[in-house]
């Protein structure tokens, strides 16, 4: 449109010649007869809306009609591209006829025609060819395209076809009696998108076919049903609405029980859990989302994930990874600057929902000050937690901190905070459980120092930061539902006054803590990053277990060493040792290679895991033959990019008895084939064609070893 006002401002620049709704921009001859305008030689006009060039064009006022000869090209206003032997056009190209007509549209898509008749700004196009590939034409082989023996384009709205061949490669593959597509320049439009097809042992042969229904601007429902020959028939759908404030959307699908029927090598628990799945008579699950702007400093949303059982979502492959938890949670938010308020309400479905409790509800509330040129911090947090056979718990912690950085003699940096904590638990319950209320209140304080150095050796220089800090608090005394004993020491909190991962624990009592941080350059190239520190306490140990590095005075020693090989290749390994046992307790190791062709990584880990429900925790869930079991394993990771359009990518894991990433040793400590993936991908501007194959050696209920075939063909600018 912008080009088209250009035109005509230069036309009145230039003297150009109007007669009707048409303006001559540029002509080598013009002739008047009557009500006609004849011009010859690198005609140039503005035709209503469109922009025509031609070697001749006549143009009759009183008619109002329009013939343009010899390499005609027109531009309408939505960048669309029109190139013809000849046009004749009525009513700025509202009526009319074309002769070899070829269509540029804005997105680079082409229909080639030999006639073209035009009605009501239609173009019904006879023996047409249709393709999306631009690039593809200069090499001469077209990756797909569609010949059809009548097209209607309409360019603000759509394009359909009759009886319609679709070629790949100049092969014929399928003959559609009707297809059509929206235009480029329309946002959406209700129609069938292309389907996935997936093949396995367990589910059979599976297509997934997709249905839009373009409900609004702001609304949008896709029907996705499974059809599967082993597993029955699943309902799917989802649903999508955004508004002013926010958006919703629900995904949710629903099936029979037939597909839990096959159950062989099943235990005598998995066996009770599958059986209680067919007498519900069904099997489904919702995810659903919702978030909502109240003004600019607080909104408010919900999030329901929910599922019939553990082993669905795994039974088809369309379905993607889910975590293991399902949270299903309602909350509110505010921001003002550096303070937050948060307000949720939960409940969960895991593995044992006979014990998990619900959340009813969690607040958290922080503020941050600026105080005596340091940082004040205030943080309240308050749960209830209601647990099965009438339980109720509510756990409260407000810390108060001040905390500030200094730079001392010789550049020695100091981080000092100081600060006091009220922490308690209230627990009433009709029969006795592993908790028991209590009341803390508790001074702490921290003091961090680090001395920098550096040592240059020839080209090469070394960043040497001991570390030494201290930790002074009153002794903890309890263990309760938001703290436990297996609680983690990793290179994250070894040098924080907080000697636990879980995100409302404070430290057993008094400690110090020591350790290094190196760091080595080359002409100013970063070689390698080591750290390394522990932790010693100064008051008595709370019982931990042995893989929570915490169990004796002198905590494990862990370490993290980074080396950057070339800019591409990285190596990483990490761990703890444990000085009491004088053996390593924890170590995993990394390589990651990353270039313009590709990626490769492999991981190898082995130690030590607690099996235990993080909600049910007692002194006697502290024998380590009961809850600590082996795990090693390593996984593999490979994409490669053969060319710009073809990629390989691989996934392989070995290791003991697997879930996800976590690998643990019940039966045996010999590596297993766990899971590989593999798959092909072609893509260039025009189409995309995926082929996945997955093999899982999995055994959980229904669940049994198998390998899937995912296909997956995407014809651009038609789905």
């Amino acid at each position: 449109m912008n080009k088209i006002c250009c035109l005509m401002i230069c036309s009145i620049a230039t003297g150009s010649v109007f007669g009707g709704d048409i303006t001559f921009i540029n002509s080598d001859v013009t002739e008047y007869s009557g009500n006609t305008i004849n011009c010859k030689g690198n005609v140039i006009a503005v035709y209503g809306r469109e922009v025509v060039s031609a070697d001749a064009i006549n143009y009759d006022s009183e008619k109002d009609c329009l013939i343009a000869e010899g390499n005609v090209i027109v531009k309408d206003s939505m960048s669309n591209t029109y190139l013809a032997d000849k046009i004749c056009v009525k009513q700025n190209f509202a009526s009319g006829y074309a002769k070899n007509i070829k269509i540029i549209t804005c997105d680079k898509t082409r229909l080639a025609a030999k006639r073209c008749t035009i009605r009501n700004n239609e173009y019904e196009l006879e023996d047409v060819i249709f393709t999306p590939c631009y690039e593809c034409t200069e090499s001469g082989s077209l990756t797909w395209q569609l010949k059809s023996r009548n097209v209607i384009f309409n360019p603000q709205n759509y394009t359909s076809y009759k009886d319609a061949v679709i070629e790949a490669f100049d092969v014929p593959l399928l003959y559609v009696p009707y297809i059509s597509h929206v235009s480029t320049n329309l946002k959406r439009k209700s129609g069938f998108l292309l389907p996935e097809f997936a093949t396995s042992s367990q589910q059979g042969f599976s297509v997934l076919p997709k249905y839009l229904w373009s409900i609004s601007d702001s609304q949008e429902c896709i029907f996705k049903p499974i059809l599967s020959t082993k597993l029955g028939q699943v309902a799917w759908a989802y649903y999508g609405l955004r508004f002013r404030n926010g958006e919703f959307n629900i995904d949710a699908s629903i099936t029979d029980t037939k597909s839990v029927e096959k159950k062989s090598g099943a235990t005598s628990e998995e066996q009770h859990r599958i059986d209680k799945i067919r007498k519900s008579g069904y099997r489904g699950h919702i995810f659903s989302k919702l978030r909502y702007d109240i003004n600019d400093k607080f909104r408010m949303g919900f999030d329901v994930n929910l599922s019939s059982d553990r082993y669905y979502l795994k039974r088809f492959s369309f379905f993607d990874s889910v975590p293991k938890t399902l949270e299903t949670d309602v909350f509110a938010e505010g921001f003002d600057r550096r303070n937050y308020i948060y307000v949720k309400s939960s409940m969960f479905q895991t593995e044992h929902d006979d014990i998990a409790p619900k959340i009813l509800p969690m607040f958290a509330h922080d503020r941050y000050f600026d105080f005596l040129s340091g940082t004040l911090s205030f943080e309240m947090f308050a749960m209830n937690l209601a647990f099965p056979e009438s339980r109720n718990s509510q756990k409260y912690i407000m810390n108060s901190m001040w905390s500030k950085e200094f730079i001392l003699w010789k550049g020695i940096l100091a981080d000092i905070s100081f600060g006091a904590t009220l922490q308690g638990l209230q627990v009433s319950e009709k029969r006795r459980s592993d908790y028991d209320s209590y009341f803390q209140a508790r001074p702490v304080s921290t003091i961090k120092l680090q001395w920098p150095f550096v040592v240059t050796y020839q080209r090469m220089e070394t960043i040497i930061s001991p570390i030494l800090g201290l930790n002074a608090a009153g002794n903890k005394k309890y263990f309760d539902v938001m703290e436990s004993p297996f609680d983690e020491l990793n290179i994250v909190n070894v040098f924080s006054n907080s000697k636990s991962i879980s995100p409302y624990n404070i430290d057993s009592g008094s400690q110090y803590f020591y350790g290094a941080n190196v760091e080595g350059y080359n002409c100013s190239k970063k070689m390698y990053k080591l750290i390394c520190g522990r932790s010693v306490s100064l008051t008595k140990v709370l019982e931990r277990t042995e893989s929570s590095g915490l169990k004796y005075r002198h905590s494990n020693i862990v370490s993290e060493l980074d080396v950057f090989l070339t800019r591409s290749l990285t190596a990483t390994i990490d761990g703890d040792y444990s000085t009491q046992d004088k053996k390593i307790n924890k170590i995993e190791s990394r390589i990651n290679y990353n270039c313009d062709r590709g990626a490769f990584g492999i991981m190898a880990f082995r130690g030590k895991q607690i099996f235990c429900d993080p909600f049910k925790v007692n002194e006697d869930l502290l024998d380590e033959e009961i809850v600590q079991k082996k795990y090693k394993g390593i996984q593999i990771n490979l994409e490669y990019k053969i060319s710009n359009k073809l990629k390989f990518n691989n996934y392989t894991t070995f290791g003991n008895e697997s879930d996800d990433i976590v690998v643990l040793d019940r039966r045996n400590d010999h590596l297993k084939f766990l899971k590989n993936s593999f798959g092909i991908t072609y893509e260039n501007e025009c189409a995309k064609f995926s082929f996945q194959c997955e093999k899982n050696n999995r055994r959980s209920g229904d669940l049994h070893p198998e390998i899937d075939f995912k296909i997956l063909v995407q014809l651009k600018k038609l789905g």
